[in-house]
């Protein structure tokens, strides 16, 4: 077993206990992109986004887990979204989001 697919299941163990946990999420939808399971990668990582919209670095986790599976537009509008998220631009992040249907709130 792989070292990234090891590590997924101890996050995997924390998201059982507390499917809210955020930084276990997070390192969950890292353990699947190193593991090259994208389309996994993919889903985890849309709900973090879900979860913790504001959050700039999730937004460029999405940019890179799409860009890697040749999803390049949608790859440089979550990019974009970081990029506004770090300026405090909220409106601009929303509006993005919007062309990527994705529903998320930035309250």
């Amino acid at each position: 077993m792989k070292k990234f697919e090891k590590a997924g299941m101890y996050f995997d163990k924390v998201l059982a206990k507390e499917p809210d946990n955020i930084d276990a999420l997070y390192n969950k939808c890292l353990s699947l992109f190193y593991a090259e399971k994208l389309d996994e990668a993919e889903s985890a990582t849309v709900r973090l986004v879900k979860m913790d919209a504001k959050n700039f670095s999730v937004w460029d986790q999405l940019a890179i887990v799409w860009a890697t599976m040749g999803k390049g537009k949608d790859a440089q509008i979550a990019a974009k979204i970081g990029e506004a998220l770090q300026k405090d631009d909220i409106e601009t992040a929303k509006n993005l989001a919007e062309k990527l249907k994705i529903d998320v709130s930035f309250e």
